[in-house]
């Protein structure tokens, strides 16, 4: 597999009731979009849809806080719906609070 430089990083604050993501570009880190959506399924729908028309894969790249709380149900449905599991090796760690610890990088 090729490796793919990451154009853009979406960024993903989630908490209980609501996810914010923000649209940075790699090389500048401007912010180049912002959004707030729903913590559920359609929710999270709404923030693929919202991430394809302004990023695309597999030139992105996903930062998700708290997935071990809250980022929990975006993280699993970003990896269920999207691409990303093909282009990407995860590498577990463990955290100090006890939560699993994601870092995505190129394979």
């Amino acid at each position: 597999m090729s490796a793919v430089r990451a154009v853009h990083v979406i960024g993903i604050d989630p908490d209980r009731d609501r996810v914010t993501a923000a649209v940075a570009e790699s090389a500048t880190t401007a912010e180049t979009a912002a959004a707030v959506f729903e913590a559920t399924r359609s929710g999270y729908a709404r923030l693929l849809e919202w991430a394809d028309r302004h990023t695309s894969e597999p030139q992105r790249v996903w930062a998700v806080e708290g997935t071990g709380g809250y980022g929990a149900g975006v993280t699993s449905h970003v990896f269920d719906v999207s691409d990303i599991g093909d282009a990407f090796r995860l590498a577990h760690e463990p955290h100090h609070s006890g939560a699993l610890k994601v870092s995505v990088s190129f394979g």
